[in-house]
């Protein structure tokens, strides 16, 4: 294994308004968002080339570098998170969705980067670097990779009340910067009340 970046740190900690959504995949899942990513980097970390993609080890090899290297989880949180992110044939052989429709399967290849063998577990860490992206790209839209019915219902909805959250200050600061150019605006308002206001159809987001 190459060496990770010096000095990590918790993804949580250097984004602290994504707490609330880690400690409901804490308390639910049983990891977090910082055993996702701690397990995640270490995994791009494993060698791979051309000629060998993968790599063939045991979960405790896997977890022993992620309490190594990795920050802002705990062991057990680190073993949680590689069972979630594992593969395994009766994951596939469990859905019947059709492959075009990736965003409602609980399991799918490029969120999955370890596979489980009955010799162990491959690392794939070309593939844990695409999850990586992934799971960042997702966190940045206030969602997670997998489908809410494959989530915990505590996990869903604070992913919708951060969605909200982010969505009503939002608004507030469009408001506050229309408003100083003079125009007028008014913010919060349902579709149900833009006759009220006289605002006409399709003069509102109806988020």
């Amino acid at each position: 294994m190459s060496e990770l970046n010096a000095y990590p740190r918790a993804v949580v900690e250097l984004m602290p308004e994504l707490a609330p959504i880690d400690d409901a995949m804490r308390s639910t899942l049983g990891f977090g968002i910082d055993a996702v990513t701690g397990l995640l980097n270490v995994a791009t970390q494993w060698d791979a080339d051309p000629s060998a993609p993968a790599t063939l080890t045991t979960p405790d090899a896997v977890v022993d570098q992620c309490v190594e290297l990795a920050v802002g989880a705990r062991r057990e949180e680190y073993a949680a998170a590689l069972d979630w992110l594992t593969l395994r044939g009766t994951d596939l052989a469990a859905e019947t969705i059709p492959h075009w429709e990736n965003e409602r399967r609980a399991k799918r290849i490029t969120t999955s980067p370890f596979i489980a063998t009955p010799d162990g577990v491959w690392v794939l860490p070309w593939t844990a670097e695409s999850t990586m992206r992934i799971v960042a790209n997702y966190l940045g839209d206030g969602r997670l990779p997998w489908p809410d019915t494959a989530l915990p219902k505590p996990v869903t909805q604070t992913l919708n009340q951060y969605r909200q959250h982010r969505n009503r200050q939002m608004e507030k600061e469009c408001v506050a910067a229309l408003k100083q150019k003079d125009f007028v605006v008014r913010g919060s308002v349902k579709p149900e009340k833009a006759d009220h206001y006289g605002i006409p159809s399709g003069s509102i987001d109806p988020q």
